[in-house]
């Protein structure tokens, strides 16, 4: 399974809204930013919605898109 979008719609705490992540399709993906744009923020808000860790991230708002692979069956 590849994250090919993630939208950061209110992360609590963190001043972060509406922020998107478009086209991650590729193997790599390298975001680039100033200190303090959101980018290890960005980060833990992926493992929050893959591990469940972070809990001070519970009620951040996020969307992610996921690509399945060729003949890949869904999770349970």
């Amino acid at each position: 399974m590849k994250l090919v979008g993630l939208h950061l719609i209110e992360v609590p705490g963190h001043g972060l809204r509406n922020l998107e992540f478009e086209d991650l399709g590729a193997d790599v993906a390298l975001i680039l930013g100033p200190n303090g744009s959101g980018k290890s923020t960005a980060r833990r808000c992926v493992e929050r919605l893959l591990f469940g860790t972070h809990e001070d991230l519970a009620h951040a708002r996020i969307v992610a898109t996921f690509e399945r692979a060729a003949g890949e069956t869904p999770g349970l």
